[in-house]
């Protein structure tokens, strides 16, 4: 058995070769932040858990260029932080862990942490303001399956780094292995349920103690990535703009890439080279991005697919990923405003907005008693 470690960017990779082919990897959180009101955290040393201000703590690991193929087992590893608002003790229920679905209107899986906040969040949170939460597989220990771990490792529960907390069991793995199988971005959200006005602390990747970081620990065999990743624009987002350029990360083995973009699930879903059923927008092209040129449509939803061809000629099919385009229009919240005058009956307020004077071209006339005047 040979042990060796690779550093690359934000991730840190401790490789065990074993006779199974199962290798050790431990990830580096690559985003974190807390949501709790308009404010963004991101940045800051700490995720901050109180039940009363409804904060929920969002961290992602990056798993899309590990080349995974199968979790076999998984250790999400967290530190309590001691410099929260609030810094009290750490018991199993005021820590509930869950993971993010990739379903629509939930926060997009590749979410900025300097802008997610409680108005930028997805449905997940906004639908009941946090409490509880919707559309999230939950890993909390009351799942079966699930073991959770908060060890206390200093004299005082309020001190830096009191709590070590880990999670781990079958449930956490099949999570895990969904996202792997869609775009490889895990993201986990954590909440404080209850109205204790008790608080406490979680390390982010900012922390200066390099060894308390959020990490997920896993035992997964690992191989070449052969599919195409990181889709832009994300799977399930919405109100995308109709002159955007989609994109796409390719596979470790690929020169060149067929694109499939339509409207129908089920011929991007179904379409080959032989096959194209009009879906077929780019057949071996060695770039990873696309332009439809604003031929989208507003308010449509499109779906796309890209297969990787090696230098062999081997076509690995891709994932058929979704995004909707925005609107023509928006509608706006009806306002009810009382005008304080009127010059006469015919200068009411009413002609703002009835259509008084305007013409088939949409021009306004002059005339007075087509306006309002006060």
């Amino acid at each position: 058995m040979s042990n060796k470690t690779i550093i690359c960017g934000s991730i840190l990779l401790i490789l065990t070769m074993a006779v199974a082919e199962a290798e050790t990897v431990t990830v580096l959180c690559e985003a974190d932040t807390y949501v709790m009101g308009a404010t963004a955290n991101g940045g800051l040393t700490y995720m901050y858990l109180n039940d009363t201000g409804r904060s929920a703590a969002y961290l992602r690991f990056d798993l899309a260029e590990l080349g995974v193929k199968q979790v076999q087992s998984a250790q999400l590893v967290l530190r309590t932080s001691g410099n929260a608002p609030r810094n009290d003790n750490l018991v199993a229920a005021r820590f509930v862990l869950n993971g993010l679905n990739n379903v629509p209107g939930n926060t997009p899986q590749d979410w900025d942490e300097m802008e997610l906040t409680a108005d930028t969040v997805g449905a997940e949170y906004r639908t009941n303001n946090g409490a509880p939460l919707v559309n999230v597989t939950v890993l909390d220990d009351t799942v079966a399956g699930i073991t959770e771990s908060l060890q206390r490792v200093t004299t005082n529960y309020y001190d830096p780094g009191a709590f070590i907390i880990t999670v781990s069991g079958d449930p956490l793995v099949r999570f895990i292995q969904s996202r792997v199988e869609d775009n490889g971005l895990v993201t986990f959200i954590i909440v404080f349920p209850g109205t204790t006005g008790r608080g406490y602390g979680i390390v982010t990747k900012e922390h200066q103690n390099a060894e308390w970081h959020p990490r997920l620990v896993l035992e997964a065999t690992l191989g070449p990535k052969t599919v195409a990743g990181k889709p832009r624009p994300s799977n399930n987002a919405t109100d995308v703009p109709r002159d955007t350029i989609i994109s796409w990360s390719a596979g470790d083995l690929a020169v060149a890439h067929n694109l499939y973009l339509g409207t129908s699930i089920d011929d991007v879903t179904n379409a080959t080279v032989d096959k194209p059923l009009g879906v077929l927008v780019s057949k071996g092209q060695t770039g990873t991005s696309y332009d439809p040129a604003r031929q989208l449509r507003y308010g449509q939803t499109y779906y796309w697919r890209v297969d990787e061809v090696d230098g062999t000629g081997v076509v690995t099919r891709g994932t058929v990923w979704n995004f909707t385009v925005e609107a023509y229009s928006y509608p706006v919240t009806p306002i009810s405003a009382t005008a304080s005058s009127s010059h006469n009956a015919d200068m009411v307020p009413g002609k703002t907005i009835d259509g008084s004077g305007l013409d088939g071209q949409d021009r306004h006339s002059t005339g007075q008693d087509q306006m309002w005047l006060s």
